[in-house]
């Protein structure tokens, strides 16, 4: 990535970002696979 690319990027977020954030969601969902949980078999 050069730098002009970097800051057209830069721009285009700008152009976007919000004055502020009143709420911010965060959602999560199970991994495709079982075996991609991280846990430790004991």
């Amino acid at each position: 990535m050069t730098a002009e690319d970097k800051k057209k990027i830069d721009n285009a977020r700008l152009k976007y970002k919000p004055e502020s954030v009143k709420t911010l969601l965060v959602a999560e969902a199970p991994p495709d696979s079982l075996e991609r949980f991280f846990i430790t078999k004991t």
